[in-house]
């Protein structure tokens, strides 16, 4: 995905808005960012700064494991 209006900010606001349905309170959004070996410095500011625009105020930025590693190389 990209970080457009109809890329990963909007995969984010459905997310929330799901934790608004079930919460009752966006801000108990949390997210977990976990880069991969590849990414880009580049992608990963680009990441954070969708937290700001989304006004996602709890996330945690964390490595990822081989499992999510595997995972992804599955997938391309």
């Amino acid at each position: 995905t990209d970080y457009s209006n109809n890329g990963i900010r909007k995969v984010i606001m459905e997310k929330r808005a799901l934790v608004k349905h079930v919460l009752g309170d966006e801000k108990e959004t949390i997210v977990i960012i976990k880069p991969s070996a590849e990414s880009s410095y580049k992608q990963v500011v680009s990441i954070l700064d969708e937290m700001l625009i989304t006004n996602v105020t709890r996330y945690v930025l964390m490595d990822a494991t081989i499992y999510n590693e595997q995972l992804l190389a599955s997938i391309k």
